[in-house]
């Protein structure tokens, strides 16, 4: 059995409905994001103190600064480590949580010593002098 050809007049135009449900879908979607509210920004980790937070992953690498640790050693502190800010100093850039060429020596119990860490992963910074 041979079907038979539409004619036209029985074709429908191929993009109009299509190009109509699409413009009707974006303008939903826009009218949504205005509507409905998205979730609230989220807190510091650590707020009110200094602590380290990597949004990368579940620690930050510190690395011992001082004679009260054994110099050179290196420590990886979970998220929410709280620290002391001690000074600051620029050196190399780093990729960190964001890039940065900032660094600081921070304290923490029950770590004896300074630690070297990245700007980044430090929040809820305090102002703290050059070192």
């Amino acid at each position: 059995m041979v079907m038979p050809t539409p004619t036209r007049a029985e074709r429908r135009k191929p993009g109009a409905p299509r190009t109509i449900h699409r413009i009707v879908g974006v303008v939903a979607v826009l009218v949504a994001s205005i509507l409905i509210p998205g979730a609230p920004a989220s807190a510091a980790p650590c707020s009110p103190v200094s602590c380290v937070h990597n949004t990368k992953g579940s620690q930050v690498l510190v690395r011992c600064w001082d004679g009260a640790c054994t110099p050179g050693t290196n420590v990886w502190l979970n998220n929410g480590y709280q620290v002391s800010m001690s000074c600051w100093f620029d050196a190399a850039n780093f990729d960190g949580n964001y890039p940065s060429t900032r660094w600081f020596l921070v304290r923490s119990v029950p770590l004896a010593g300074r630690w070297l860490v990245h700007s980044s992963y430090v929040y809820n910074q305090t102002s703290v002098g050059h070192c």
